[in-house]
C-alpha cells in the first residue's frame, strides 16, 4: 500500500464558515461532451503521458544522459501548468456555485492536477530505478513510494489518481452537506461530521505524524503545554477586552465599511514598504484577486501561489462589514510573501505557522491608519484587532489539542467521544466553535493549529507597530523574505531570525501577556 501525502487543494486559508451559504454539488462523471466542451481550458494530460513514455527510451543510454535533467524540469514545469489550470477553474467555480459548466471545468481540471503529479512521481520513480544515472532522479522521489509507482503501469497509475481525486470530494462534499444543510439537531450534525473526520485520519494514517505534513518543527506534545499556557495567560486576557469592548452593547465590526476594501488596500500598502507596494501593484495592475459576495459562493478565503507564473491568486469573500478589511489585508499577507516565490508545485513543502504568521501580522502593518480609515471608531477597531487575534491563538491551540487528542485515541474513539471531545475542549478555554463549523478539520486535518501558532508572533508585531510602525515595517520585511513553500526553513529557526520570542518556552506566553495588558 503507498503512502500518499496529504494533498491541499485549499490552501493559504483564512475561512470560517458562514450560515447560509449555498454548499457544492456532489461531483459527477463527465461526460463525452463535457470534456470536448472544455478542452481548450483543460491541461494536455494525455500529451504529458505520451511525453514521459518517449523519455525513457534515453534512460539506458550514457550518452543521453546530459538529456535527463531537461526531461525532468519539462515534467516539473507540466505540473505547475496543471496546477495553475486547476487553481483557475477552482476560483471560478467558488465564485459561482451553481453554474454548471464551472462545476463540471473543476472537477475535470482537479482530476488533470491529481493526474499530473502522479504521472511526474511515477516518471521519477521509474527514471531513478531504471535510469543510466538514477542520481538525477534522488531528489524527487520518496523511498516508501517507490513500489506502489514502479509497480504499476502509467494507464493505472492515472486512472487511481482520477479516483483519489474524485473519493477525497466525495467526503468533502458528504462534510458540506451535513455543515450546510437542514438539520436542527447540532449534536446528530456534530456526531455525523465526527465520523466523518475519524475516517478521513484513519485513511490518512496519521497517528502521531499529523503534524509532518506541514514541515514543522515542533511536537504535538510541545503544542499541547503551550495550550496550557495559553488558557492560564491568554485566556483571561481575552475575557477581560471582550469584556470592555461589549460595554457599548454595538458590533462594531458588522458595521459597513463604507470603503471598497480594495480600494483601501490599494491605498495604504504602498505607504507600508518598497516590496509591499509592488506586490499591490502586481495585484490591481494584473488583477490578481477574486471578491466574492452573496449565497452563490463559496464563503471562505484563500490565496494560492502559482510558480511557473510567479503570481498569487487571491480569493476573497466578503460580507459588507468592517471586517472586510482584515479580510483583504490576511490575504494580502499571502499574496506578498508568495508570489515571488518559485518553488516548483511538486517541489513544494507547506510551513504553514511561518505563512500563517505572515499573513496574520500584515494585518496589523495597517493599525496606524486607523484613524484616517475608520475615524472616530479607530481605537475601538485597533482593539478588536487584538481581540481577532487573541482569538486566533486560543481557538487555534484549542482545535490543536483537539486533534492532538483525538490521535492518540483513534483506534477507540467513537463519533460521539470526538464530539464530546471538542465541546468539552471548546468550553474549557472559552471558544464558541462547533465541530462542524471547522471546515479546516475536515478539508485539512492539523492545519487548524497553525492559527494559533501564527497568532503569536502577530501579536507581538501588534506591540511593535503601535509604538514604533517603521521598526514594524522592517521586520516584517525580514519575515516575508522566508519562504514557506521552499522546505528551507523552520518556523523557530525564523522567528528566531527575525527577532521574535521563541513561544514554546512558556516564560514567552506569560512574557507577552504582560506586554499586552502593559499596552
Amino acid at each position: 500500500m503507498r503512502f500518499r501525502k496529504l494533498t491541499i487543494l485549499l490552501v493559504l486559508s483564512a475561512c470560517v464558515p458562514v450560515a447560509g451559504c449555498a454548499e457544492p454539488e456532489l461531483f459527477q462523471q463527465e461526460s463525452e461532451q463535457d470534456t470536448a466542451d472544455h478542452a481548450d481550458q483543460r491541461f494536455d494530460l494525455n500529451g504529458m503521458k505520451q511525453q514521459v513514455l518517449r523519455f525513457q527510451q534515453s534512460w539506458n543510454d550514457a550518452a543521453q544522459t546530459p538529456v535527463l535533467q531537461e526531461q525532468i524540469d519539462t515534467v516539473i514545469q507540466a505540473v505547475d501548468e496543471a496546477y495553475a489550470q486547476h487553481c483557475r477553474a477552482q476560483i471560478a467555480y467558488y465564485a459561482d456555485w451553481n453554474n454548471d459548466d464551472l462545476f463540471a471545468l473543476n472537477h475535470e481540471c482537479t482530476e488533470d492536477y491529481f493526474a499530473a503529479a502522479d504521472i511526474a512521481d511515477w516518471f521519477f520513480a521509474n527514471g531513478y530505478k531504471k535510469s543510466a544515472d538514477s542520481g538525477l532522479f534522488a531528489p524527487y522521489i520518496e523511498e516508501e513510494n517507490l513500489p506502489y509507482y514502479t509497480g504499476n503501469s502509467l494507464t493505472r497509475i492515472i486512472a487511481y489518481a482520477k479516483s483519489d481525486a474524485s473519493a477525497d470530494s466525495e467526503r468533502l462534499n458528504d462534510y458540506y452537506n451535513l455543515a450546510y444543510g437542514d438539520e436542527p439537531d447540532l449534536d446528530k450534525t456534530n456526531k455525523r461530521c465526527a465520523k466523518i473526520y475519524l475516517d478521513s485520519l484513519k485513511e490518512l494514517d496519521v497517528s502521531q505524524a499529523l503534524f509532518n505534513y506541514y514541515d514543522r518543527d515542533y511536537t504535538a506534545a510541545e503544542a499541547s503545554e503551550v495550550y496550557q499556557e495559553i488558557r492560564a495567560q491568554l485566556v483571561p486576557l481575552r475575557d477581560a477586552l471582550e469584556r470592555r469592548l461589549n460595554d457599548s452593547g454595538e458590533d462594531i465590526w458588522s458595521e459597513p465599511l463604507h470603503d471598497d476594501p480594495y480600494d483601501l488596500l490599494k491605498q495604504y500598502a504602498p505607504k507600508l514598504s518598497p516590496s509591499i507596494a509592488e506586490s499591490a501593484d502586481k495585484l490591481f495592475s494584473e488583477h490578481l484577486y477574486t471578491a466574492a459576495e452573496g449565497l452563490n459562493c463559496y464563503d471562505g478565503s484563500f490565496t494560492l501561489n502559482l510558480p511557473n507564473e510567479q503570481i498569487g491568486l487571491m480569493y476573497t469573500y466578503l460580507t459588507d462589514t468592517a471586517y472586510d478589511f482584515i479580510t483583504v489585508t490576511h490575504e494580502f499577507g499571502h499574496f506578498h510573501s508568495d508570489w515571488r516565490d518559485t518553488t516548483p508545485v511538486c517541489m513544494q513543502g507547506m510551513n504553514l505557522d511561518i505563512a500563517e504568521a505572515r499573513s496574520q501580522s500584515m494585518v496589523t502593518l495597517f493599525l496606524p491608519y486607523y484613524q484616517e480609515i475608520f475615524g472616530a471608531d479607530a481605537v475601538e477597531k485597533q482593539q478588536l484587532v487584538l481581540l481577532d487575534l487573541l482569538d486566533a491563538a486560543i481557538s487555534g491551540f484549542a482545535v490543536g489539542e483537539f486533534e492532538y487528542r483525538v490521535t492518540q485515541h483513534l483506534d477507540d474513539f467513537s463519533p460521539s467521544d470526538t464530539a464530546k471531545l471538542f465541546a468539552d475542549i471548546m468550553d474549557e478555554c472559552g471558544v464558541n466553535l462547533e465541530l462542524y463549523e471547522v471546515s479546516h478539520l475536515f478539508e485539512q486535518p492539523g492545519y487548524y493549529i497553525s492559527y494559533g501558532v501564527s497568532a503569536l508572533p502577530a501579536l507581538e508585531m501588534y506591540t511593535v507597530v503601535m509604538q514604533d510602525p517603521e521598526q514594524a515595517h522592517t521586520v516584517y520585511d525580514e519575515l516575508s523574505g522566508y519562504s514557506c513553500l521552499s522546505g528551507e526553513y523552520a518556523f523557530r529557526d525564523v522567528m528566531q531570525r527575525c527577532g521574535f520570542s521563541d513561544y514554546f518556552d512558556a516564560a514567552s506566553i506569560c512574557q507577552l501577556a504582560e506586554t499586552l495588558r502593559t499596552d
